[in-house]
């Protein structure tokens, strides 16, 4: 992963989120109860590749649904520490 300038255009932007999104897809295990955020970064993955919005506005409700994701019934436990 290389470092990203906190000037960086979209394109940088969107090719770093890709890298990450990507890593974190294959780092989590295919268990039902990840199953709901697999599929919003899977989701965001697409959107990053599709460019259908500036990439400011595709990581801002990305967030919002990364923690509307983790905040399901399903979900609620699945990174639970200890």
């Amino acid at each position: 992963m290389s470092i990203l300038k906190w000037y960086a255009g979209g394109q940088d932007r969107a090719e770093q989120a890709i890298s990450i999104l990507t890593e974190l897809v294959a780092d989590l295990n295919h268990s039902q109860q990840k199953m709901p955020l697999q599929q919003v970064l899977s989701d965001y993955i697409e959107a990053f590749r599709k460019k259908d919005s500036a990439v400011p506005f595709i990581l801002s409700r990305m967030n919002l649904d990364i923690s509307s994701a983790l905040k399901k019934p399903d979900c609620v436990n699945c990174f639970r520490v200890g």
